[in-house]
């Protein structure tokens, strides 16, 4: 199994990214580009691996081929 935590791919800068900043801003251009291309690595990655891919984050983007989870349902399968 493959988990990730916290990742939402959305375009606001998270609090816990840049604690300091008050204002949660939207991501830079180059922070959004990097975002869509760890997308894509992600959908490209789950067609062909044999592991599960699991997100474990309580909002942001859907990815292809990642199934989300909440905290809850991942303490029952680990």
């Amino acid at each position: 199994k493959i988990i990730l935590m916290g990742m939402d791919f959305g375009i606001k800068i998270g609090k816990y990214s840049k604690p300091n900043l008050n204002n949660h801003t939207i991501a830079s251009p180059l922070k959004r580009k990097k975002l869509l291309i760890a997308q894509k690595l992600l959908e490209w990655i789950s067609t062909w691996c044999k592991a599960d891919i699991l997100n474990v984050t309580s909002h942001g983007l859907e990815i292809k081929g990642v199934k989300k989870l909440t905290y809850k349902q991942l303490s029952e399968i680990i």
